[in-house]
């Protein structure tokens, strides 16, 4: 994969960067290469994290240069050796640096999981501006702010509720009708819209993914959902927040998007529930169970409640070490629907 992603990024840099290198420094000197021994300089350094030494300059870069005759094919060689080097691939190997560029790797390694390209950050690791606390502090606010380090946000909140992007949602016409593929993708919406708004809000109090008491709305999930996905402001338009309620929402936990793929195509699932809770908001361990098990059909016990149903499934000795840590925390949302209405 690293080899692909150098090969990958090797034709980028020859057929795309190269050539915007050359339009922006097209009055410098262009002496036995010179501008293309400059351009791969800064992906190099850029790649290694600091000033090269002439050793590694030797290496990296002039024999590869003196190996061919072509331009893009020496670029395309340069990308390979330097984004294969443990130099690249391991960027903690870096003890030997000066402390301001070895606090500047790991906060753009840490909030952004990207190098330090940006030009103001290699400016202050240059200056050693970066060795005091609050110097630190100062930049770490400023890269928060970076589209990279919400996009990363984000991505770990997705992956702590388990929502896969990809997942099909879909549920039974007759029990639920109105719930389609057109309002999963308002869900969807609402749903990247709060895991986004909430971290970058003025606040930003993340204790408010679990326990807020508004969500993002818009007028579909209203239909859908009743007066408490209504618009707190009904005056506009489009996606914005929904109007303050406790029961109906209670931050990323009960979103209908969450609670519908935690759910049948039929009817509710407090067992996927209580697992969920169980493991991502209670931080405990649940061994796997000791054998696959089919769902109880609701139509073969239809003088069941969903409670008897699953009490019934679960309710020998061996099963009951996990579930009567499950269970009681599953049954505490059967408020929701299988839609999460």
């Amino acid at each position: 994969s690293t080899t692909d992603a150098a090969l990958e990024f090797g034709q980028i840099a020859a057929d795309e960067l190269y050539r915007d290198y050359l339009r922006r420094h097209r009055k410098d000197p262009s002496e036995e290469r010179a501008k293309l021994r400059n351009f791969l300089s800064k992906i190099v350094e850029t790649a290694f994290r600091g000033p090269l030494d002439d050793a590694t300059r030797k290496l990296y870069i002039d024999d590869q240069i003196a190996s061919v005759e072509d331009d893009g094919e020496a670029i395309k060689r340069v990308a390979l050796i330097a984004l294969k080097s443990p130099r690249f691939l391991y960027p903690l190997l870096d003890s030997e640096r000066p402390k301001s560029q070895r606090v500047a790797n790991r906060l753009a390694l840490t909030l952004c999981d990207s190098l330090t390209a940006d030009d103001w950050l290699g400016r202050a690791e240059e200056k050693t501006q970066l060795e005091q606390e609050q110097q630190v502090l100062n930049a770490a606010r400023r890269m928060v702010n970076d589209y990279r380090t919400e996009a990363k946000t984000r991505s770990f909140l997705y992956q702590w509720v388990e929502v896969n992007d990809s997942e099909e949602i879909i549920k039974d016409e007759s029990n639920y009708p109105g719930f389609d593929a057109e309002l999963v993708q308002e869900l969807r919406r609402s749903f990247d819209t709060f895991l986004s708004d909430v971290p970058w809000s003025e606040s930003r109090e993340f204790r408010q993914v679990r326990q807020s008491d508004w969500s993002s709305t818009t007028r579909p999930l209203q239909i859908f959902y009743g007066d408490a996905w209504r618009q707190a402001d009904e005056e506009k338009t489009g996606l914005q927040r929904s109007v303050s309620d406790p029961v109906a929402h209670v931050g990323a936990i009960t979103h209908p998007l969450l609670m519908s793929s935690l759910a049948y195509h039929k009817t509710t699932s407090p067992i996927h529930r209580g697992v969920f809770l169980t493991r991502h908001t209670l931080g405990r361990v649940l061994r796997p169970p000791n054998a696959a098990f089919t769902p109880l059909n609701p139509d073969l016990h239809p003088g069941l409640t969903t409670r008897e149903r699953v009490e019934l499934q679960t309710g020998e000795v061996s099963c009951q070490v996990c579930h009567e840590k499950i269970n009681g925390l599953g049954f505490a949302l059967e408020q929701f629907d299988a839609t999460g209405r």
